[in-house]
């Protein structure tokens, strides 16, 4: 039976930074995902060149950073220089090896990312779109939009502007919120309630393809590709969507959404693809340019 990871103590996580910062929210999801390492004396912590986006803590022992010249400066646990992250450029700039048996800690750089841009965001007046009523479950809703992959790419300033812009739209049992067929008006994400995805067939039987609730978006296919919308939403539950219009999105998460393919790539994924709801890839080719929905 494998071994449960140990996580790091919070105290020792508090000492940190930048997680000393983090608000106690924050700081505890954070403090859920981080766990000790032990690394055998000799053994190799990255290798100058690795892109690995991982923040690297020494906890306890020395690490040896070896740089191109063969200067070595020694990371020693529990001093004010190992409550930084360690030769923190990406890709590294010199290799990290343990000089005798070392803890560490590795936070992903993404998810750290995302929690520093929600502390930003917390100064931002939110009470207008959250509701008095909200329950606890729904109420967590912008961290789950923002720890979504497309969320990665975009950029933190756009993340705050995009929170400022959303317009809040309370909803129905039943109610359609996007028909097959129209056009693209509006980008959608659930801050409570549960919907459905239906697609019409040729023959006109309505088949479910999926449900979507508390934190999930929709809505960005036809923005991103300028086509009809491809399938209907519905409303299984009264809920509360908070809702980003088509010149807002275009501004703000349009282009980080996108990633670039060749064309020949792009036909091998055309060929695979059934159906994809949440991603889109535009091809770099000129002057013509062919898309995957």
């Amino acid at each position: 039976m494998a071994q449960a990871r140990q996580l790091v103590d919070k105290a020792v996580l508090k000492t940190l930074v930048p997680p000393q910062s983090l608000n106690a929210e924050n700081f505890q999801e954070l403090a859920s995902k981080t766990v000790v390492e032990e690394v055998a004396p000799g053994r190799l912590l990255f290798k100058k060149g690795d892109s690995d986006r991982k923040n690297v803590y020494v906890l306890s022992g020395d690490v040896e950073l070896i740089a191109g010249d063969g200067k070595v400066t020694v990371i020693k646990g529990g001093t004010p220089d190992a409550r930084h992250a360690i030769a923190n450029q990406q890709p590294r700039q010199v290799t990290a090896k343990a000089r005798n048996k070392v803890t560490i800690t590795r936070i992903d750089s993404d998810l750290l990312d995302i929690l520093l841009t929600w502390d930003q965001l917390s100064g931002i007046e939110v009470e207008e779109v959250s509701g008095d009523d909200e329950d606890e479950e729904g109420g967590d809703w912008m961290t789950r939009i923002l720890q979504s992959k497309a969320f990665l790419r975009i950029p933190p300033a756009n993340i705050q502007h995009m929170f400022m812009r959303l317009q809040e739209l309370p909803v129905k049992t039943g109610q359609v919120i996007i028909h097959q067929g129209d056009d693209g008006d509006y980008y959608y994400i659930i801050c409570h309630g549960r919907c459905k995805v239906t697609r019409e067939s040729a023959n006109g039987a309505s088949v479910t393809l999926a449900q979507l609730s508390d934190g999930d978006a929709f809505g960005e296919e036809a923005l991103i590709s300028d086509n009809k919308r491809n399938a209907s939403i519905t409303m299984e539950t009264d809920g509360l969507l908070m809702r980003l219009s088509k010149s807002d999105f275009e501004e703000l998460l349009k282009a980080p959404m996108l990633n670039d393919v060749e064309l020949e790539k792009a036909k091998e994924m055309v060929g695979k693809a059934r159906y994809s709801w949440t991603c889109v890839w535009k091809v770099s080719t000129r002057p013509a340019a062919s898309k995957a929905a």
